[in-house]
């Protein structure tokens, strides 16, 4: 059996990741051989989609994508702001890091709003 782990701050903890999933991938002795990373969550600072989370982290989101993919793990948006109106789904911002979290497959986005299922089509 195994036991997959959803970590928070993709964007936030970018270069504790750059670290850590290299020593996860090559040292697996240091870790037990059921523990898995299932995907790590979260949205980049000043992301109306986001839901209101703070974050001081100003990543670059094609080198945050690229990693996970490195490593095979699924990068999760996080897109929890239930207050969404139709104005704001036209942000410049949101619409790109979708279209960059499209080209994996292996990626989702975590969604609340009502407004945001209809256009991601779920």
């Amino acid at each position: 059996m195994n036991v997959y782990y959803h970590l928070p701050g993709l964007f936030e903890f970018y270069e504790f990741y750059k670290k850590f999933l290299p020593l996860f991938k090559n040292k697996p002795e240091y870790f037990y051989d059921w523990c898995k990373i299932g995907s790590i969550y979260g949205s980049p600072s000043d992301c109306i989609w986001s839901g209101g989370r703070i974050s001081y982290a100003d990543c670059d989101p094609k080198k945050v994508f690229a990693l996970m993919k490195e490593y095979n793990i699924s990068s999760r948006l996080t897109f929890s702001n239930s207050l969404i109106e139709e104005k704001h789904l036209s942000d410049i911002k949101c619409n790109e890091l979708c279209r960059l979290l499209n080209l994996d497959l292996n990626n989702g986005i975590i969604i609340h709003s009502d407004l945001l299922m209809k256009i991601f089509e779920i």
